[in-house]
C-alpha cells in the first residue's frame, strides 16, 4: 500500500496540527493514535514508520510516552452485549460459582453468543449475525468493565460439596452450648488431624532450558518410594504438640532421633503406614494427655479441654473415648465432608507444609525425606498461621457466620434419608449415649469377623 498516493491520509498530514510539529516521531505517534480511535483507515504502524522514515522501536517508545503525557485513552471495541443481556450472563456465572462449577472462558463466550441470538431474534431489532460471534479476547475487556476475575480454579471432590445441613446445625448448636457452659480459654482448645506425606505426585512444574526447535520440552519424573503419615495437633493459643510420624520401616535410623531437637518427632511403625485405632489410642495416652497435664499445672487450673477432629473410623474408638472422659476432654466430631471448611489444620496449615515439600529436591534417603518434612513443619506451624486458621474456621473466637457455610452446602443433601449408618458428624463423642452406640457397633463388627473366619 502506497501511503503517499492515499488521499484520505493526506488530509490528516496536511492539517495545521501536523505542520507545526517538527519531530517526525511525534508526527508518526500522533497519526497512529488518531487512526486507531477513528477506525476509518486500517494502516499498520510499520507502514507509518516507513512513510515518515522512522525506526519502529523508537516510534513505539514515543507513542507510549505521548499517551502518558496527554492522558489520551484509546477507544476500544464497543460493547456487544446490551444491559439485559449482561445481567443474564452475570446470573449464569454466579449460579455456576455457587454450585462449585466455575465456568471456563469457552463456556462463558458460548453462553453470551446464545443470549444474543435468543434476545435479538425475539425483538428483531438491531440484530446483526456478525455480533453473535464473540471471540475469546472479548471476555478480558468485558471482565474488567464488570469487575469479574479470571484465574485458576481449585479442584474440589464432588463429596466435598455435599455437606449435610442437619449435621452443620447440630455442630454449631453443640459448640455454642459447650462454650456457654465451660468458657474454654485458648490454651484448652485443640484440633487434631493426620495427613499423608509423599513426594511422588503433585510436584510443581520446573523451568527447563531447551533449543527453540523443541516446542514442548519434557522431563522424566523421579519417583520417591518413601511414604509417611504425620499426626498433628495445634492449639488456638498458637502452640503445637509433638508430631507423631507413622512409617512402614521396622527400624528407624539413629540420625533422626539425634536431629529432632528443633521439632519434637515421635515415630511409630505400621504395616500400612496409616493411622488406626491403636495408634490413635497411643497418641492420646502418650502425647496429648501429658501435654494437657503440663498446661494445667502451668496455669494451676483443672479446666476441661476441647478436642476437635474429623470422622475417620479410627477416631470412634471406645477405649479412647473412655480415657478422654476420665481426663476431662470433650471430643467433637466435624460434619462429614466439611473438614475443608471447619478444620483449622486443613485451612492453610497443611497447604503450606505440602507446598514447602513440593519445592524441595526429591530425597534419596529416608532421613533426608523426614528432615524435609521437619523443615516444612517449622514453616507451617507458626503462631500466625495457627491463630488465623482457628479464626478463619470460626472456632476461636466462636463465630459460625465466619465460615459462610450456607453458601457451600448442597440443599439436596439436607434432606434426611433413612439408613442403617450412625451419623456422628457434629456430635460429642464423649457423651455417654454415643459411647454406648459405639460399643454396640464394635460388638457387631466383632461378631461379623468371627462368622467370616468360621466360614473360611
Amino acid at each position: 500500500m502506497n501511503l503517499k498516493n492515499n488521499t484520505d491520509l493526506s488530509k490528516y498530514v496536511s492539517s495545521s496540527e501536523f505542520r507545526n510539529m517538527k519531530d517526525k516521531l511525534e508526527k508518526a505517534a500522533r497519526l497512529s493514535i488518531i487512526l486507531e480511535n477513528e477506525k476509518k483507515l486500517k494502516i499498520k504502524d510499520s507502514e507509518i514508520c516507513k512513510y515518515f522514515g522512522v525506526k519502529q522501536n523508537s516510534f513505539l517508545y514515543r507513542k507510549k510516552k505521548y499517551l502518558k503525557e496527554k492522558n489520551v485513552k484509546k477507544v476500544g471495541r464497543p460493547a456487544k452485549l446490551l444491559e439485559n443481556e449482561e445481567e443474564l450472563l452475570k446470573k449464569f456465572i454466579l449460579k455456576k460459582c455457587e454450585q462449585n462449577k466455575s465456568p471456563t472462558i469457552r463456556e462463558v463466550v458460548c453462553k453470551a453468543n446464545r443470549i444474543i441470538k435468543k434476545n435479538r431474534l425475539k425483538n428483531m431489532q438491531n440484530y446483526n449475525p456478525e455480533d453473535c460471534i464473540l471471540s475469546h479476547q472479548w471476555i478480558y475487556s468485558w471482565s474488567k468493565r464488570n469487575k469479574i476475575k479470571l484465574g485458576n480454579s481449585s479442584q474440589i471432590e464432588k463429596k466435598r460439596t455435599e455437606v449435610s445441613q442437619i449435621e452443620v446445625n447440630r455442630y454449631w448448636g453443640l459448640m455454642k452450648v459447650l462454650f456457654e457452659k465451660y468458657h474454654y480459654p485458648p490454651e484448652f482448645i485443640f484440633n487434631m488431624d493426620e495427613t499423608p506425606i509423599c513426594n511422588d505426585s503433585n510436584r510443581l512444574s520446573l523451568k527447563v532450558v531447551c533449543p527453540n526447535s523443541i516446542q514442548k520440552p519434557k522431563r522424566n519424573l523421579e519417583k520417591s518410594s518413601f511414604h509417611i503419615s504425620a499426626v498433628c495437633c495445634v492449639s488456638s493459643d498458637g502452640s503445637s504438640l509433638p508430631t507423631l510420624i507413622i512409617s512402614k520401616l521396622k527400624t528407624i535410623p539413629s540420625e533422626l532421633i539425634l536431629q529432632n531437637h528443633l521439632v519434637q518427632l515421635d515415630f511409630v511403625q505400621t504395616n500400612s503406614g496409616f493411622i488406626d485405632s491403636d495408634i490413635y489410642h497411643l497418641w492420646m495416652l502418650k502425647t496429648f494427655i501429658p501435654f494437657l497435664e503440663k498446661t494445667r499445672n502451668r496455669l494451676n487450673s483443672n479446666h476441661p479441654a476441647l478436642l476437635t477432629l474429623d470422622g475417620h473410623k479410627s477416631h470412634f474408638d471406645v477405649r479412647t473415648c473412655e480415657l478422654a472422659i476420665k481426663h476431662g476432654i470433650d471430643i467433637v466430631c466435624f460434619p462429614a465432608n466439611g473438614t475443608h471448611i471447619y478444620q483449622p489444620l486443613d485451612c492453610g496449615i497443611f497447604c503450606s507444609l505440602k507446598n514447602h515439600l513440593k519445592r524441595q529436591d526429591i530425597p534419596k534417603s529416608f532421613t533426608h525425606f523426614v528432615t524435609n518434612a521437619r523443615d516444612g513443619m517449622q514453616v507451617a506451624f507458626t503462631f500466625k498461621n495457627i491463630i488465623s486458621a482457628f479464626k478463619h474456621t470460626g472456632i476461636y473466637p466462636l463465630n459460625p457466620e465466619k465460615t459462610g457455610f450456607s453458601l457451600k452446602i448442597n440443599n439436596k443433601s439436607s434432606v434426611s434419608t433413612p439408613s442403617k449408618r450412625i451419623h456422628l458428624g457434629g456430635t460429642l463423642l464423649t457423651q455417654p449415649e454415643i459411647v454406648e452406640k459405639l460399643k454396640q457397633r464394635e460388638e457387631k463388627q466383632t461378631k461379623k469377623r468371627i462368622r467370616h473366619n468360621q466360614d473360611n
